[in-house]
């Protein structure tokens, strides 16, 4: 048991509600009512009854109501006590990426400076697997494309990117016509890769599928496309943020396509009920305070 099985059950009781208490935690009512389910297989006694009034409490739930209020004030007592004096502790990102590579190390070389004593780990995967480690609890926020499941998540932009096309060097920067990119050679992102997922949906909705497309290879990180573009192998789309770097150092060639515009963001993430958590709201109101793309968007 956790906290969070505590506060859903106080919820519950003052709401009456397994629906209106999943819409303001936001989370699924089956995630209430399993919660509920596990507190009672823990004390072992029936907590909640329901009828045409609502949730009513057993004379068992109202001793557990009462004694949860309790932990739970006692719980916020002491992050009040902890946001209070010097910030330490550790918190765990997930990051996709491209973030991982080309946002974060700024951002946390800033944060590390306003707070030495806080340990930083960051777990880099694709975005999908980010978002399960999310729900799973085995990392405190994400910084990934944007996600398809938003219930159960407190999110914000952080940084708003585009795609773009590269070639290997010796390939003339010049505009192209769409038409003309299916005559290369391709080289892609992984399958569970956002850069993928959003550049697959460009070319449905300009009539074309992947298969159009002659792929010779996939490989697991930009920096494993670009390598691979650079040598000649084919031609990519990738992050502006991966692509100015490589074009600065001249190891692509950045190519121009009428009518072609592919912007994504990326998105800080974390439970919603998980927001106001110590270090997690610490380091989301530091990234509020520092990127200005989401001073611009709020």
């Amino acid at each position: 048991m956790n906290l969070h099985t505590l506060v859903t059950f106080v919820k519950v009781v003052q709401t009456r509600s397994f629906k209106e208490t999943a819409k303001q935690l936001r989370i699924t009512q089956p995630a209430v009512t399993q919660r509920i389910q596990a507190l009672e297989e823990i004390v072992g006694v029936r907590l909640l009854i329901r009828d045409a009034d609502g949730v009513q409490l057993t004379t068992a739930g109202t001793y557990v109501y009462q004694q949860s209020l309790a932990l739970i004030s006692q719980w916020e007592s002491l992050l009040q006590h902890f946001q209070g004096h010097d910030i330490k502790g550790r918190i765990v990102i997930g990051a996709s990426t491209i973030p991982a590579a080309y946002l974060l190390p700024q951002w946390l070389s800033q944060f590390h400076q306003q707070y030495p004593e806080v340990e930083l780990n960051v777990q880099v995967a694709g975005t999908s697997q980010v978002l399960q480690r999310l729900r799973e609890g085995t990392i405190d926020v994400a910084i990934t494309g944007e996600p398809s499941m938003k219930n159960d998540l407190f999110l914000f932009p952080i940084h708003h990117d585009q795609l773009r096309i590269i070639a290997p060097p010796s390939t003339p920067s010049s505009k192209r016509t769409f038409p003309a990119l299916l005559e290369q050679e391709w080289i892609l992102r992984e399958a569970e890769s956002d850069t993928r997922h959003h550049w697959i949906r460009f070319l449905k909705e300009h009539g074309y599928t992947l298969q159009d497309l002659h792929l010779v290879g996939e490989m697991g990180s930009s920096e494993a496309i670009i390598a691979s573009v650079e040598a000649g192998l084919g031609w990519s789309v990738v992050s502006q943020l991966a692509a100015q770097h490589a074009v600065k150092y001249g190891r692509v060639s950045l190519i121009h396509v009428d009518h072609l515009e592919i912007t994504r963001s990326f998105y800080f993430s974390t439970l919603a009920e998980n927001q106001n958590q110590g270090l997690i709201q610490v380091f989301s109101q530091y990234l509020k305070m520092v990127n200005p793309y989401i001073q611009l968007k709020e």
